[in-house]
């Protein structure tokens, strides 16, 4: 009332499809998972030549996965771990698409992109930015590794981990590795374009006659 501004309330399958959009009109991967996990829910895509073919909402996300399992815990609980990766590795091999992919997997959201900037310094890392970057499974678990080995009050001093996530990297971190093992992933791709920049590109592009082209 105090705006004037209309609100609109986003389904998940809008926001798996956001994601994927802005994916596909700032990456030359023409086919992939995609995957944005939140404080409360995860949500991945599968896309072939660019379209979403399929995708799921999970209700799990980063800081659900904390309380669930390290409520009371330290952050590196060896038992929470191996919990969690049991837990998320049996989601994810629900789905018969997640299990098949063999695709890369492109991640979105500031999870993601704090893992990136970890291991970018952990390997010195010259050039700027995170959008475009690509991980292997062993680079995603030696960045789960430096985590696991760090007591919590170090955590802040771990360079491109931002201080607010010290006690959610590793919950996301493990989820993102689960996943690559569950597609069989080619590699991990981060993408710094999300669902804010899908929803701007979708109106743009409806609204002007698609001036952002997908090819």
């Amino acid at each position: 009332k105090a705006t004037d501004l209309d609100i609109n309330l986003v389904s998940e399958e809008e926001e798996a499809s956001y994601g994927q959009y802005a994916i596909t009109h700032s990456t030359a991967v023409t086919d992939a998972i995609t995957i944005d996990i939140g404080g409360g829910s995860c949500e991945i895509t599968y896309y072939e030549d660019k379209n979403m073919v399929a995708y799921h909402s999970f209700p799990f996300g980063a800081v659900s996965l904390s309380k669930q399992f390290f409520q009371g815990k330290d952050h590196n609980d060896s038992e929470a771990i191996e919990e969690v990766q049991n837990y998320v590795r049996k989601q994810f091999k629900q789905f018969d698409w997640i299990k098949k992919a063999k695709q890369p997997i492109v991640a979105i959201g500031g999870s993601a992109r704090n893992i990136a900037n970890v291991h970018q310094r952990l390997i010195d890392y010259q050039m700027a930015g995170v959008h475009g970057y690509s991980m292997n499974e062993d680079n995603i678990k030696e960045t789960l590794d430096l985590f696991i080995s760090t007591d919590i009050d170090d955590m802040t001093n771990i360079e491109g981990l931002s201080a607010d996530r010290r006690d959610l990297i590793i919950p996301a971190t493990i989820v993102f590795l689960e996943l690559y093992r569950t597609v069989k992933a080619q590699k991990f791709m981060l993408s710094s374009q999300g669902l804010p920049e899908g929803i701007i590109l979708k109106y743009i592009n409806s609204t002007y006659n698609y001036p952002f082209d997908n090819q």
